[in-house]
């Protein structure tokens, strides 16, 4: 009779001590492994914005214009945005 009361002691100290160790790798997760993953993802993201812009400045300066293609309309018709580059007026001062 002893021996089964150890036995189901022995059972629950081993299946708390697997709750605890389950719990710590939870932790251990939220508060040092995503926060890892979650600043890799933010600076690829950020680069590849980086990438993409640097490659429509590049085009925009070597070919003078950029198309973007935007999908369809509608009608079915494809739509296309064009950049150009923008080169605002200068005012001119009033010469008396």
């Amino acid at each position: 009779m002893r021996d089964s009361r150890q036995n189901k002691g022995n059972m629950t100290v081993k299946i708390l001590i697997a709750v605890i160790v389950i719990l710590v790798l939870v932790c251990a997760f939220f508060f040092l492994i995503r926060p890892g993953i979650n600043k890799f993802v933010s600076n690829k993201q950020i680069e590849g914005v980086n990438f993409a812009y640097g490659d429509v400045i590049t085009q925009v300066q070597e070919q003078g214009y950029f198309a973007l293609p935007l999908g369809q309309n509608e009608a079915g018709e494809d739509q296309t945005l064009v950049l150009v580059p923008y080169v605002p007026p200068q005012e001119q001062t009033p010469t008396q």
